[in-house]
C-alpha cells in the first residue's frame, strides 16, 4: 500500500469512529496497544459497548491480508483498551473506490456507501465441547459476512455479542436463573402465606421468587450504572447500594424502602410486599438461593440486553406455568415489531426519527403485555430508526421518552406488570425512568364484572379517539396505574395507538 494509501486509510478510521459515535457507540481510532509482552499493537478502530471491546480491522479493497490482521487482534491472551479486554474483532473492507479520491470527497463519501464489506470474527478460545456456528469450521473464521452502509455496521456492533458468544453465555444465564428460581421457590413452598398477587392458578412460590430475582438484578444495575446525578431532589448525588453478600431480609427491606422513595415502584413495591408474607428463615433461604445469581448476571454485563431478559423470563415461564398466561416468544416479538415499522409505509414515513419529541408524540400499546416481549421490541425497534437517521443519537434521552410517555401496558395480574417494569427499565438503568404508562386492569366478578382491557370495547369512541375507562367507585379495586413512586387509582385511558397488539 503506498504511503499516501495509507494516510487516507488512517484519515477513514478517524471518520469511521465519529460516525459510530453518533450512533451511539464510544469509538475510537488508531489506538496503540501492548500485550502482556510488552508488544505494540495497533488497532485501527476501538469500540466499547456496555463491558465489552471490539477491535475493528479496516482496509482498502481487495483487502487481502485484512482476516489475518483482525486475527492478531485476538490473541490467546487478550489485548486491554481501558482496562477492559478486547472480545470480539470485525474485519472491515473500504470500497476501492475510495481509494482513488482526495481526501476531503472520501471522508464525505464514507457516510453515504452502501457497500462497505464487514465481518465478525470468533473469538481465539472456543469450548470446544459447543456446537460451532454454522459454515464455521475454525477459530478466527469470519462470520455474518455482509455489506451495508456504517449504519448497518453499528447495528451489528450493538448486537455483537449474539453471534460472538454462541449462544454459551446465554443459555448458561437462562439455566442458572431458572435453577435458582426453582431452589427459591421449593423453600417457599414451605410457607403458609404467599404473595396474594400472582394470578389465579399461578405458582405464587416461583412467581415470589421470580419477583425476587428481578428486583435483586434491577437493583445490582442501578449501583452499576445510576448516574446518581440524575436523581431528583432531595436524593440527588445518592448511590443505589447493591444487595449485600449475606442476604438479611430486614436489611433488604431497607434498602427497598429507602429505592422507593426515589423511584422504580413497579418493580419494588411487589418485591417488598412478597417479603411480608413469608416466614424471615424462608426468606432467608430462598434469598440465600437467588442473590448470588443474581450478582452473577449483573456483573457479564448482558442481562440489559431484551433478548437476555426476555430469554429469562420465557425459559422460566416455559418449564412452569407461572401466572397462568401464553406469551408471544421473543422471535415472534421481533418478527412482528420489524413487519410494522415498515419507515416507507404510512404513519412511519412521516415521522422524523432522529427527533425525540416526535418519537415521544407517538403511542404504542398492548392490552395484555405480560413480561412486555411486546412493547420492548418495539422499543428496539424505534430506537434503531433513531440511530440510524439521526447525526448523533441520542439513546437515553429517547429511551426516557418512549419509556414515560410512547409506551402503554395493560394486564390483569399485577406480578405481570412487575415483569413488564423490569423488562423495560433494564434498558435503561443509568437514569431515573419518572414514570412508565403500565396499568393493572381488574379482572373479577364482584359488584359488576370486570374484564380488563376488554371493558375499553363498549366504551370506543373510534379511530382517532382517546378511550377513557372511569373507575368503578363500587368497586373496592379500580383500575390503578403503577408510576414511578406509587400507584395511583383514577380513570385509565387507551390512547389513539400508532401501533397496538389490538
Amino acid at each position: 500500500m503506498t504511503p499516501q494509501s495509507t494516510t487516507l486509510e488512517t484519515l477513514l478510521n478517524g471518520r469511521l469512529a465519529e460516525l459510530l459515535r453518533q450512533q451511539g457507540l464510544e469509538a475510537e481510532a488508531e489506538q496503540v496497544l501492548r500485550d502482556h509482552k510488552g508488544n505494540r499493537h495497533r488497532i485501527d478502530v476501538l469500540v466499547e459497548l456496555e463491558e465489552q471491546v471490539i477491535a475493528i480491522e479496516a482496509e482498502f479493497a481487495p483487502a487481502i491480508t485484512v482476516e489475518d490482521d483482525a486475527k492478531k487482534r485476538l490473541p490467546g491472551k487478550p489485548l486491554l483498551w481501558r482496562g477492559l479486554p478486547i472480545s470480539s474483532a470485525f474485519t472491515l473492507v473500504y470500497p476501492q473506490e475510495l481509494q482513488k479520491s482526495v481526501e476531503s470527497r472520501a471522508r464525505k463519501e464514507l457516510e453515504k456507501r452502501q457497500d462497505l464489506r464487514f465481518a465478525q470474527l470468533l473469538p481465539v478460545e472456543i469450548d470446544s465441547r459447543q456446537e460451532p456456528f454454522p459454515n464455521v469450521t475454525e477459530q478466527g473464521t469470519a462470520i455474518g459476512a455482509t455489506s451495508g452502509s456504517v449504519s448497518t455496521l453499528a447495528e451489528c456492533l450493538h448486537s455483537f455479542w449474539l453471534r460472538a458468544d454462541r449462544g454459551n453465555l446465554v443459555e448458561q444465564t437462562i439455566e442458572e436463573a431458572a435453577s435458582a428460581v426453582s431452589r427459591a421457590a421449593e423453600c417457599l413452598r414451605r410457607s403458609p402465606a404467599l404473595h396474594p398477587h400472582a394470578g389465579a392458578d399461578s405458582d405464587a412460590a416461583a412467581t415470589s421468587a421470580l419477583i425476587w430475582l428481578n428486583a435483586l438484578l434491577f437493583q445490582e444495575l442501578l449501583a452499576q450504572n445510576l448516574d446518581p446525578s440524575t436523581l431528583p431532589s432531595p436524593h440527588t448525588g445518592k448511590r443505589i447500594s447493591p444487595p449485600e453478600p449475606k442476604v438479611d431480609p430486614d436489611k433488604l427491606n431497607q434498602q427497598w424502602n429507602e429505592i422507593l422513595e426515589i423511584n422504580w415502584w413497579p418493580i419494588f413495591h411487589y418485591a417488598r410486599e412478597a417479603l411480608q408474607y413469608t416466614p424471615v428463615r424462608l426468606t432467608s433461604l430462598a434469598l440465600g438461593e437467588l442473590q448470588p445469581v443474581a450478582r452473577a448476571i449483573a456483573s457479564r454485563g448482558v442481562i440489559r440486553r431484551h433478548d437476555i431478559a426476555g430469554r429469562i423470563f420465557h425459559r422460566l415461564l416455559k418449564t412452569r406455568k407461572f401466572l397462568a398466561t401464553n406469551y408471544t416468544t421473543i422471535p415472534a416479538a421481533v418478527l412482528l415489531a420489524s413487519l410494522a415499522f415498515d419507515r416507507e409505509a404510512e404513519p412511519w414515513n412521516t415521522v422524523n426519527w432522529s427527533d425525540p419529541e416526535q418519537i415521544e408524540s407517538l403511542r404504542i400499546a398492548d392490552p395484555a403485555c405480560g413480561t412486555g416481549t411486546l412493547l420492548m421490541a418495539a422499543v428496539q425497534e424505534i430506537l434503531k430508526a433513531h440511530r440510524r437517521q439521526a447525526e448523533k443519537a441520542e439513546e437515553p434521552q429517547t429511551v426516557r421518552k418512549l419509556l414515560e410517555k410512547a409506551i402503554h401496558g395493560y394486564d390483569v395480574v399485577p406480578a405481570a406488570i412487575h415483569l413488564t417494569a423490569a423488562t423495560l427499565a433494564m434498558a435503561e438503568s443509568r437514569q431515573v425512568i419518572s414514570e412508565m404508562p403500565l396499568y393493572w386492569m381488574p379482572h373479577n366478578v364482584q359488584q359488576r364484572a370486570r374484564l380488563g382491557s376488554l371493558d375499553f370495547l363498549s366504551r370506543s369512541k373510534g379511530r382517532g379517539k382517546v378511550d377513557h375507562l372511569p373507575m368503578f367507585p363500587e368497586a373496592s379495586e379500580g383500575p390503578q396505574r403503577r408510576t414511578g413512586t406509587g400507584e395511583t387509582k383514577h380513570d385509565v385511558f387507551m390512547p389513539a395507538c400508532d401501533l397496538g397488539n389490538l
